[in-house]
């Protein structure tokens, strides 16, 4: 799943929310048996964040991963769909970085919150969205 962050950064150039449009990208997920699934990308919101005394602002997306054919069909009806994923992308006036993940590393998986050390969040923003 690191590739996703990989990803996101380098196809969302630092466009923030109001000029942002979903994307849709491709990844192959190594399980026993590879798998091409369709990840659709959807900007949420801009939220704030604080770097020392400076505001900030971070785009919040959503990573939706898609089985295709048959088999998507039969994990929805399993309760196995891949799981949702969020991406917080720095915006403008800096150039583009990760700021936060949540989301899980594997399918059923407990999930992660990763965040660098440096940004301080509003309390409302503390919550999962």
């Amino acid at each position: 799943m690191a590739i996703c962050g990989t990803i996101l950064v380098s196809t969302t150039g630092g466009v923030t929310v109001s000029g942002a449009t979903a994307r849709d990208e491709d990844l192959l997920a190594f399980t026993p048996k590879p798998r091409l699934l369709s990840m659709k990308y959807l900007p949420e919101s801009t939220d704030g964040f604080l770097v020392g005394s400076a505001s900030r602002k971070a785009t919040r997306w959503l990573v939706k991963l898609e089985l295709g054919g048959m088999l998507g069909v039969l994990a929805s009806i399993v309760g196995k769909d891949p799981p949702d994923l969020h991406y917080w992308i720095a915006a403008a006036p800096v150039p583009p970085a990760f700021v936060k993940f949540e989301g899980p590393f594997s399918l059923n998986g407990p999930i992660w919150r990763i965040e660098l050390s440096g940004p301080r969040w509003p309390e409302e923003s503390k919550r999962r969205p």
